[in-house]
C-alpha cells in the first residue's frame, strides 16, 4: 500500500512529518509547484527535508488544473516544468505523477512518457486503462470523518474486489509494484499532510489510499 499526500500544504511538513517519523512511516508527496515558497505552503527547503527523511517526492502539475482538458500548449507547463523544478531542487529523478482531481484522458499518456514519468495516479472510481496501467494507477480518497474501522472496511472492499477479479480469471497483479519498490515509492496513500514508503507484498495489487486528512 502507498500513503500519499497531495497539494503541497506547509502543514504536511510541520505537522504531518513528525507524526510519520514517530510511527516509522514513509509516504509520497505529490507536489503542486506553483505554490512553493508562498505563505502556508511548502518551500524548497521543505522538499529537501522530506527527501532527507526518506519521503518520496512526486509531481502534481504546476497549478492543479484538471489534466483531462489539456491542450498541447499545457503539457510543457503542467508536466515538464514541475518535474524539472523538483529534480533541480532534489538533485535526483522525479518519475511519478498524480492527476489533479484524478481526472485524465488517453491523450495524456504520450506526453507523460515524454516528460519522463514512469507512473501516474488517478482515483479509485475509474478503472485502470488496460493499455496503460502504469499511467492510470488508482488511489482511494479517504474521508477525514472516517474512523480507523471505516478505513479498514474500505481497504477490505478494495481487496475483495481484487479477489473477485482473480476468481474471474483476469489479471490483477499490479505491474507497478516492482517499479515502486525500486523507486522507494510508499505503501500507503494519504492525501492531506505527510508521508514515507512501505512496500506491498510480492504479487499483491498496490492499494492506494489518498486521504484528505488534516493533521
Amino acid at each position: 500500500m502507498l500513503l500519499s499526500f497531495d497539494d503541497s500544504q506547509g502543514s504536511q511538513v510541520s505537522e504531518g512529518l513528525p507524526q510519520l517519523d514517530r510511527r516509522s512511516m514513509t509516504a509520497t508527496f505529490f507536489v503542486m509547484t506553483v505554490v512553493l515558497g508562498k505563505t502556508g505552503w511548502m518551500s524548497r527547503d521543505d522538499l529537501r527535508r522530506l527527501d532527507a527523511a526518506g519521503m518520496s517526492i512526486a509531481a502534481h502539475t504546476w497549478d492543479h488544473h484538471r489534466a483531462d482538458g489539456y491542450t498541447a500548449a499545457d503539457y510543457p507547463v503542467q508536466f515538464d516544468q514541475p518535474r524539472q523544478l523538483l529534480e533541480h531542487v532534489l538533485r535526483k529523478p522525479v518519475r511519478h505523477f498524480a492527476y489533479p482531481y484524478g481526472a485524465w484522458n488517453t491523450a495524456e499518456f504520450a506526453p507523460l512518457r515524454t516528460a519522463g514519468y514512469a507512473t501516474a495516479f488517478q482515483l479509485s472510481d475509474t478503472a485502470m486503462d488496460p493499455q496503460e496501467p502504469l499511467h492510470t494507477l488508482r488511489r482511494i480518497l479517504v474521508n477525514s470523518t472516517w474512523s480507523g474501522s471505516d478505513l479498514l472496511t474500505q481497504l477490505k472492499r478494495q481487496d475483495e474486489g481484487r479477489r473477485l477479479l482473480a476468481d474471474d480469471g483476469r489479471e490483477v497483479d499490479d505491474p507497478a509494484v516492482a517499479l515502486l519498490h525500486r523507486d522507494r515509492l510508499p505503501r500507503r496513500c494519504c492525501r492531506g499532510r505527510g508521508t514515507r514508503p512501505l512496500l506491498p507484498p510480492a504479487g499483491a495489487e498496490a492499494a492506494h489510499v489518498a486521504a484528505r486528512v488534516a493533521v
